[in-house]
């Protein structure tokens, strides 16, 4: 990775993105995430993730800049010390209009609530894949997936019953899920709404692998 750009203000006094069009996707990528985790500043979300950009996890989907502020900070509260080492970037295009997936590994202490359980005080290591659209030099959609089976067992908690749990929850928030993205244009929500059923399949099939990949040795499926 190049070095990192200063940081800079514009003659308004308002702090510039360190990252912006004349940057490669690799330091795009990689440099946004050191920011947003190994430096804590957690607001630079705001300028690096468009207004509306739809984020597809496997505990649901993510609407806006904002609100992905808030779910950073939840993630900090559980897991204070969480870092994003970043171990590769394929990517193709430029940052003005491009794809990257980036595969970063995340080495944290749970000294929080999360969805699996109480806070356990135990380290873990759990790697995660996003994948991006880029355009103008913000991430216009993204594509999370995390190894929560790893996680839910270096946690101590069972995978079947965690498994089944958040299942349950994302049927219940699918219609706020699949409400229109104000402000995008026709072909935008097209492809969002494509997106979400797409992740809505493929979050049901990873959450059906991950029961019968967790159970105990001759313990029978429930029917699903």
């Amino acid at each position: 990775m190049n070095e990192s750009p200063r940081h800079s203000a514009s003659t308004t006094g308002q702090e510039q993105p360190a990252y912006g069009a004349d940057c490669s996707v690799t330091d795009y990528i990689l440099g946004i995430t050191f920011e947003i985790w190994e430096e804590g500043r957690v607001d630079k979300i705001l300028q690096y993730y468009s207004e509306i950009c739809p984020v597809y996890g496997l505990d649901g989907i993510t609407r806006g800049a904002a609100q992905m502020v808030e779910q950073t900070h939840a993630t900090l509260r559980a897991f204070p010390d969480r870092l994003l080492l970043g171990d590769d970037v394929i990517w193709t295009g430029t940052v003005s209009n491009g794809f990257s997936s980036h595969r970063v590994l995340s080495p944290m202490t749970n000294l929080g609530d999360t969805a699996f359980g109480p806070a356990t005080g135990r380290s873990v290591r759990v790697m995660n894949m996003a994948d991006c659209e880029i355009t103008d030099g913000q991430i216009t959609r993204e594509w999370l997936v995390r190894d929560n089976l790893a996680l839910v067992r270096q946690l101590g908690f069972d995978p079947v019953k965690s498994a089944r749990a958040l299942a349950s929850s994302i049927s219940e928030k699918w219609p706020s899920w699949s409400a229109p993205i104000v402000g995008t244009s026709p072909t935008r929500r097209l492809a969002a709404r494509a997106s979400s059923q797409a992740c809505r399949n493929s979050a049901g099939l990873r959450t059906t692998l991950l029961i019968p990949l967790a159970r105990r040795p001759g313990e029978p499926v429930a029917p699903g």
